[in-house]
């Protein structure tokens, strides 16, 4: 009888313990999401189930991952692709690795406020101070071409925003001429000139939004970098510059033009030094070794 009660009282201490170990804790967590056209970030609230720490804060990106469900106030944000492929506990710090899917950003501007939308999600946690974001376990590149590295807080506001107005070409029906359409674009008050120039390029990327107005760079073409010496910009496209483009010497008389007056509406730039891959631009008959200057005689006038 004795021992049967021992052994009662042990498998009560032993269920017991399991149970205490596996116990599910529920938290409201917030989750950072950028606001329509990335004027800021605001949040969204919803619950998750964790064990410990370490699944608190997975459970918490898989949630923001998932993106905000009232799409009418927020941006898409991160990839819908994007996964987690692991996390990194270091005393107050978070790293973050995720999947390729997450730098597929469309913008300087898209970049930031996913970029903030992860740290400050994570910085809720009043046991963390700083996080660090890897893409296939190397170190995302921040458009200044160094790491991000361990970031803390992001004010991420349209109160240290600029609206500043461009001018984009674009090529019309006949590809005869590029037409200018206007545009305005919010960036940071402490915006360099050439990650400007870049946010240029990108928007130019994008492709018109003026009806009869047609794209001059091909889907998929990303700036690699820009940099600025004197009254020169020097810019570098991804290889889908060469690869996508549909070709024509009309096509290309389109593409360096579009470039070139694009960024020489600018006082301060009068040359523009296209790259592709850090190679000679050369979509079909020109091979762009020296740099550019405007061309008044290609813009169309009404």
């Amino acid at each position: 009888m004795k021992r049967l009660c021992l052994l009662l009282a042990f498998i009560m201490i032993f269920t017991s313990g399991c149970f205490l170990m596996s116990r599910t804790e529920a938290e409201s967590v917030k989750l950072y999401y950028a606001l329509k056209g990335n004027a800021g970030l605001d949040t969204e609230n919803r619950e998750i189930k964790y064990k410990d720490a370490k699944s608190k804060y997975a459970n918490t990106l898989e949630e923001l991952l998932k993106g905000p469900s009232d799409s009418s106030k927020f941006e898409t944000g991160i990839s819908k692709d994007t996964k987690v492929l692991g996390i990194e506990v270091e005393g107050e710090n978070l790293t973050v690795n995720f999947s390729k899917e997450f730098s597929a950003f469309s913008g300087s501007m898209h970049e930031a406020a996913v970029v903030s939308s992860v740290v400050d999600t994570m910085l809720q946690f009043s046991e963390l101070k700083k996080v660090k974001i890897l893409v296939e376990g190397q170190e995302l590149i921040a458009p200044s071409g160094e790491p991000y590295g361990f970031m803390e807080f992001i004010d991420f506001s349209i109160g240290d925003m600029v609206e500043k107005e461009i001018t984009l070409y674009f090529a019309d029906s006949q590809a005869m001429y590029v037409v200018p359409e206007k545009r305005t674009v919010f960036v940071s008050k402490e915006i360099s000139d050439a990650e400007f120039f870049r946010i240029v390029l990108e928007e130019l990327i994008k492709g018109p939004n003026t009806e009869n107005l047609y794209r001059t760079i091909p889907e998929g073409v990303a700036v690699e970098y820009t940099e600025v010496e004197g009254d020169l910009l020097k810019v570098d496209f991804s290889q889908e510059m060469h690869i996508n483009h549909w070709g024509g010497a009309a096509g290309e008389s389109m593409t360096i033009n579009s470039i070139v007056n694009s960024l020489t509406e600018f006082e301060n730039i009068n040359r523009v030094m296209p790259t592709v891959d850090g190679g000679p631009m050369s979509i079909e008959h020109m091979v762009v070794e020296e740099p550019l200057t405007r061309d008044e005689s290609m813009i169309y006038r009404q």
